[in-house]
């Protein structure tokens, strides 16, 4: 948590004065944030099984010492977000560096693509508000880009598919709106996600490749293999990444 903003405008007293006041404030920063949040975990989990009665007494309480409504729905977020990133198998020492962000700099990494969230990690990057902003400003404009696209191409697709409304929407809300698929950008594009078998997307690869044998790669060929490496290079710093970063035991 810092008090002052990287690019703030104050002058260098203002600078001066918050820098003072930051550093006062710090031994005690982290003990806070790790009592609210212990406070609000035991709270939410608490709150599943109690009485309306008991709940209502409660939320006014937590109002109280500075726990609100909207800080608990943030935590859930963040937790149901964890859950997904443990499931999903991701490596225990990246689940690690996320928990170790804050809840505030948690709650917004939700909001970015996976992708740029690995490579914060990755790079050791300091995460401050401003980076995070500038990764969900690239994720809101891939998703404006994604729309625009799906708008121009509807009327082309439906010339060829049966696609009816119905159809329309599961692509739109299950596939299009993934944020784990960031690739998949129009309805052409989830149309064929969706539909297509591994075993026939491999035979149109292999058909596409033999179509005409030649001493040289084609450009298809060589934009394959590229795809290839890169992503064995990426599983590669993985897994590097998870060996020089052995797995430690973090409480909530």
């Amino acid at each position: 948590m810092k008090l002052l903003p990287t690019n703030t405008k104050l002058g260098e007293e203002s600078k001066q004065q918050l820098t003072e006041l930051g550093n006062k404030l710090k031994p005690y920063l982290k003990a806070y944030q790790e009592s609210r949040g212990a406070i609000a975990h035991i709270y939410t989990h608490w709150k599943t099984t109690a009485t309306e009665g008991a709940k209502k007494y409660a939320e006014q309480f937590m109002q109280d010492i500075g726990i609100s409504k909207g800080y608990l729905s943030k935590l859930k977020t963040v937790n149901d977000f964890r859950q997904k990133l443990i499931d999903s198998g991701e490596p225990a020492s990246f689940v690690n560096w996320y928990e170790s962000q804050g809840i505030y700099n948690q709650y917004e990494m939700t909001k970015i693509i996976l992708k740029d969230l690995v490579m914060l990690w990755q790079n050791e990057m300091n995460v401050s508000r401003e980076t995070l902003k500038v990764l969900k400003a690239n994720c809101l404009g891939d998703t404006r880009r994604k729309d625009e696209k799906e708008d121009q191409g509807l009327s082309e697709l439906k010339r060829f598919i049966n696609l009816d409304n119905e159809r329309v929407s599961f692509l739109k809300q299950c596939i299009i709106n993934e944020k784990e698929l960031p690739l998949i950008n129009d309805l052409y594009l989830a149309h064929c996600w969706s539909s297509l078998s591994e075993e026939s997307l491999l035979t149109i690869i292999k058909q596409k490749i033999s179509i005409k044998p030649r001493t040289e790669l084609t450009l298809f060929e060589s934009k394959l293999r590229q795809i290839m490496i890169e992503e064995m290079d990426y599983r590669e710093s993985l897994k590097a990444k998870q060996q020089t970063h052995p797995t430690t035991t973090t409480t909530n």
